[in-house]
C-alpha cells in the first residue's frame, strides 16, 4: 500500500510543473467519457484539452459578436456528449452550442440569445437509451432555473432560418429565447421558474428523482429540488414542476 500511494505520488510529483494555457480562472473541468479526455475553460474563452496524464493538448477560443473580446467572460459550460457538441455560457446572455471532436475545432454552429437573466451555472442530461432526449438547464443571476427539452437533438438543437438554407454549414446563426417561449422555434421547449432569492451557484439533473437541484447562497433557500410533473419529454415540458 505505501509503494502504490509513493508511486502515485512521484507521479503527480513530475507532472506538477505543466504549463497551463490558461491565463486567467479556470470555470469548470470535465472528463469527456466518450473522448477520453478532460476538458477546461476559463473565464476569457480558452478551451483546454487534456489527456489522461493530465497534459495539455490542444486549446481553441470560443468568441461571440456581442461584445469585445477584452471584455468577454464566460461563466460556464456543460459537455453534450450525445450528440457531440459543448454549451458555453456567457455573461452576455448568450449560450453557444459548438461541435466538439478529439481535434477541437470548437466550431460554432448555433447561439442562443436574449437569456432574460445571465446564464451563471450549467448542467446537462441525455436519456442513455435514447439520445434524442436531451436536457440543458441552468442558473441565472436572477435566481431563475432555465430548462430547454429536446426530443430530436440529434437531428438538430434549432431550425436553422430558411434564408440560410444555403450557406455552409459551418456559417453560425443565433437563436433567440423568445422564439422558442412564443413557440416559432419548435425543435425545443423552455421552461422558466423562480427558485432562489439570489444567484442561483449550481444546477443538477436527478433522472432517478425527476428532479433539479439547485444551490445559492442564501439561508433561507440555500437548496431547492423541483420535480416535473412527468418525465421531462418535448410534450410534457410545458407544464410547471412542483417545487
Amino acid at each position: 500500500m505505501l509503494s502504490f500511494m509513493a508511486s502515485i505520488t512521484n507521479r503527480f510529483s513530475k507532472e506538477s510543473h505543466t504549463t497551463s494555457p490558461h491565463k486567467d480562472v479556470i470555470q469548470k473541468m470535465i472528463f469527456m467519457k466518450h473522448l477520453s479526455r478532460y476538458l477546461t475553460v476559463s473565464k476569457e474563452g480558452l478551451v483546454t484539452m487534456w489527456g489522461l496524464d493530465m497534459k495539455p493538448q490542444r486549446s481553441a477560443k470560443a468568441t461571440t459578436d456581442a461584445c469585445r473580446p477584452r471584455d468577454l467572460w464566460v461563466t460556464d459550460f456543460a459537455v453534450m456528449s450525445n450528440i457531440n457538441k459543448v454549451a458555453i455560457a456567457f455573461t452576455s446572455k448568450e449560450i453557444a452550442f459548438c461541435n466538439i471532436s478529439i481535434k477541437l475545432e470548437l466550431t460554432c454552429q448555433t447561439k442562443l440569445c436574449d437569456i432574460i437573466d445571465t446564464p451563471i451555472c450549467l448542467d446537462h442530461w441525455h436519456n442513455p437509451e435514447n439520445p434524442n432526449e436531451t436536457i440543458l438547464a441552468w442558473g441565472d443571476v436572477g435566481g431563475y432555473l432555465n430548462v430547454l427539452f429536446w426530443s430530436q437533438a440529434g437531428i438538430a438543437l434549432f431550425e436553422k432560418p430558411s434564408i440560410m438554407a444555403n450557406e455552409r454549414e459551418e456559417t453560425t446563426f443565433s437563436v433567440s429565447l423568445n422564439e422558442i417561449i412564443q413557440k416559432t422555434a419548435k425543435t425545443a421547449t423552455y421552461l422558466r421558474l423562480k427558485v432562489h432569492s439570489d444567484w442561483v451557484r449550481q444546477v443538477k439533473y436527478i433522472p432517478q428523482l425527476e428532479a433539479f437541484i439547485t444551490c445559492a447562497t442564501v439561508w433561507n433557500s440555500s437548496l431547492v429540488i423541483s420535480w416535473l410533473e412527468k418525465p421531462p419529454s418535448v410534450t410534457a415540458a410545458g407544464r410547471l414542476p412542483n417545487q
